[in-house]
C-alpha cells in the first residue's frame, strides 16, 4: 500500500469515527431529554409532597420515590458527562 491509499484509508476511517462520535452524542443527548422533563415533574411533586403530613407507609413510599429520582438524576447526569 503507498502512502496516499494509507492516508486516504486514514481519512475514510476518522471520517466514519466521526460519523459515529456524532450519533453517540445525538443520543445521549435524546437520552438526556426524555428523562429531564419527567424527572424534574417527579422531583417537583416530590417536594410538595415533602410539606406535607405522611402516615409510616406514605413516608417509606416517599424515601423508595426520592432513592429512585435520585438513581435517575444521576444515570442522567452521567449521559450528559459522555456527551463531553
Amino acid at each position: 500500500m503507498n502512502s496516499s491509499m494509507a492516508t486516504s484509508a486514514c481519512g475514510h476511517k476518522t471520517k466514519e469515527l466521526m460519523q459515529v462520535v456524532r450519533q453517540q452524542n445525538h443520543f445521549l443527548n435524546v437520552v438526556s431529554h426524555e428523562l429531564r422533563t419527567p424527572l424534574n415533574n417527579s422531583l417537583e411533586m416530590l417536594n410538595q409532597l415533602s410539606a406535607t403530613q405522611l402516615d409510616e407507609d406514605q413516608a417509606e413510599l416517599f424515601q423508595d420515590l426520592d432513592k429512585a429520582n435520585i438513581d435517575v438524576t444521576l444515570v442522567r447526569k452521567n449521559a450528559d458527562g459522555l456527551r463531553r
